[in-house]
């Protein structure tokens, strides 16, 4: 979550700021998801591809838990497939909204809070634009 503070927006996450770490060489990032997308609609969209695992990120306390929170993570078998996908699927429409792929990042185990470890599922959680 972000607040802004006296015209300073500050992160209220235990991860935060750009990016650090390696770009993964397998796993995407997938934003602009309909609600409604499950994980096996997310490896479905992936169909063509050699797909390790597909999962959407959903919420997992409060009002609405379980709910998707629009995007998920795509792994991949190999570097190619990757790539692949990341090219064509691309913009691709999904129940009316256009799909956002963007490569993950490997998250630098120094960004990385014990807190936020058990909190996140993916091993990659933040992306490079």
């Amino acid at each position: 979550e972000i607040e802004a503070v006296t015209g300073v927006q500050t992160c209220a996450l235990p991860i935060c700021g750009p990016p650090t770490g390696e770009p993964s060489k397998t796993l995407l990032f997938v934003a602009n998801l309909p609600f409604s997308v499950t994980d096996e609609g997310l490896s479905t969209l992936f169909a063509d591809y050699q797909v390790a695992s597909a999962r959407v990120v959903v919420k997992k306390f409060g009002p609405g838990q379980g709910r998707s929170k629009g995007f998920g993570f795509v792994d991949f078998l190999n570097e190619e497939e990757q790539k692949k996908a990341l090219e064509n699927v691309q913009g691709q429409e999904v129940d009316g909204r256009e799909v956002q792929l963007k490569v993950a990042i490997n998250a630098a185990p120094e960004a990385v809070s014990e807190e936020a470890k058990t909190d996140v599922e993916p091993e990659a959680i933040i992306v490079a634009s």
